[in-house]
């Protein structure tokens, strides 16, 4: 089997979400949005040097997939024998946009962000996309929406075949100290 070399990127810090629990750098826009020309000049460098290599492109941000180029980049990056792209996202963009993309990523990373998302389009995106990448889902348990997770997660259990699920336990400030879970939550996290 051929090696493969990991790209994870985190592109951008811009998102239209502001959980609480994350932290501030992740969704200030203090980076602005990628030249795209420069992105591909870097992807093209890295393909050139691990060309003997599968290579995979784990994209994010913020919430990268509403950088409008983001679809260019991954037409480019398809464009070789050898790469694969996923993304990292809160599935928050349209179903319209997921449908126009959903042949060209190889994998979806969904975070589920309970002060935000909406669990009907969250699930819809999960059936629209799940047949045509690896799709996982990260349910961010917050302990205020802990309920509405379980919920999600029986869901998309019942109704959704062929993707992962993980239930995250959050740390206060990204850091190392858990937020407040009662025990029975912490059970059902484990």
């Amino acid at each position: 089997a051929k090696k493969t070399f990991v790209v994870n990127w985190c592109m951008l810090n811009i998102c239209n979400y502001k959980c609480s629990y994350c932290p501030e750098y992740l969704h200030s826009g203090s980076t602005g949005w990628p030249n795209l020309d420069e992105v591909e000049q870097f992807c093209t460098n890295v393909i050139e040097h691990h060309g003997d290599k599968n290579i995979y492109f784990d994209l994010t941000g913020g919430e990268v997939t509403f950088w409008k180029e983001f679809p260019d980049l991954v037409m480019f990056l398809k464009s070789f024998d050898n790469v694969f792209v996923g993304a990292i996202s809160n599935g928050s963009n349209s179903l319209e946009w997921w449908d126009k993309i959903k042949e060209h990523l190889d994998h979806a990373c969904l975070s589920f962000q309970p002060e935000f998302a909406k669990r009907k389009h969250y699930i819809d995106l999960t059936k629209l996309i799940n047949n045509h990448m690896r799709t996982h889902v990260n349910l961010m348990m917050h302990p205020d929406y802990f309920d509405l997770c379980l919920n999600v997660v029986e869901e998309l259990v019942t109704d959704v075949p062929n993707i992962s699920v993980a239930l995250q336990p959050l740390l206060v400030g990204f850091k190392d100290e858990l937020y407040k879970y009662t025990d029975k939550q912490l059970e059902i996290i484990d």
